[in-house]
């Protein structure tokens, strides 16, 4: 067990660096490219995975605790130009709060090796955004979506 968590915390650091590198590069033009329902998403996930690194690879235990560390990131949801933290929280396409998961993180599939955290509640035309801890996006059919979270 304390070498996957050593594993998964690698995982988010590295993930972390290599952001904070090619955002630093300037080969990376933080979200103004992407559609602003996905880039919400996205900034969800990599907040996420930094609350998992902070916290010797564990991922926060409920809402509450996630919430409270999201509203403490003023200067990085400013980088993405965002001044309420709840507008991390919810879906532009659909309108809903996303749904995330707190605590166990084996109950879902992983995305690019990484496991999803968070997913649109309804979506749009049988289609629904997902994110993983590394802030991975994709947008996946209703097929897709049961087989990555089987028990949403």
């Amino acid at each position: 067990m304390k070498g996957r968590v050593r594993l998964v915390w690698s995982i988010v650091a590295a993930g972390i660096a290599l952001l904070a590198g090619i955002s630093q590069s300037g080969c990376y033009t933080r979200t103004a490219s992407k559609p602003r329902e996905e880039s919400t998403i996205k900034i969800l996930g990599l907040l996420y995975g930094q609350y998992m690194g902070q916290h010797m690879g564990k991922a926060p235990p409920n809402e509450q605790a996630f919430r409270e560390f999201v509203q403490r990131q003023t200067g990085f949801l400013k980088q993405f130009h965002i001044e309420n933290s709840e507008d991390v929280f919810r879906s532009a396409r659909d309108g809903e709060p996303y749904a995330v998961l707190y605590g166990d993180l084996s109950r879902t599939g992983q995305l690019l090796g990484a496991p999803v955290i968070a997913w649109e509640k309804k979506g749009v035309n049988g289609r629904r955004y997902i994110v993983n801890t590394l802030g991975s996006v994709k947008e996946v059919t209703e097929e897709e979506f049961t087989k990555l979270v089987p028990s949403s």
